[in-house]
């Protein structure tokens, strides 16, 4: 799902929750109450893994309109670059006096929201959806 694997954790879940069950059903009460104690630690575990790499690394779709110069485009890539955002260019089309661009940038949360500081206070900047 957009570049992302999901539902891992869910199904590894439903899974353990089986093998415990097993556990349980055939009388192994000890090792399923401390298999349990340690599938709960490392499922806590994977979750503060999982947020501290989602801040490092985020995948936003960002879509520029401004007036139509040459090399607009290039100075914003340009600009992706100084926040240290790898960039992937999508559709980009001309309407008018008016110039589009789409973004598919990856980098952390922080070069991000920084970006879109710089951008949100750009006067060239029409319209600007991140």
């Amino acid at each position: 799902e957009n570049n992302k694997l999901s539902g891992i954790t869910t199904a590894a879940a439903v899974w353990i929750t089986a093998a415990l069950g097993m556990c349980v059903g055939s009388g192994m009460y000890v090792e399923g109450f401390f298999a349990a104690i340690l599938v709960v630690l490392t499922l806590y575990l994977f979750g503060f893994i999982e947020f501290r790499i989602n801040k490092r690394n985020q995948i936003r779709n960002y879509r520029i309109v401004c007036v139509f110069r040459q090399k607009t485009l290039k100075h914003y890539e340009e600009l992706f670059a100084e926040y240290r955002l790898d960039a992937r260019r999508n559709l980009q089309s001309k309407v008018g006096d008016k110039i589009i661009g789409n973004w598919v940038l990856e980098g952390s949360e922080k070069n991000h929201e920084k970006l879109i500081k710089r951008l949100l206070n750009d006067a060239e900047v029409l319209e600007f959806d991140f």
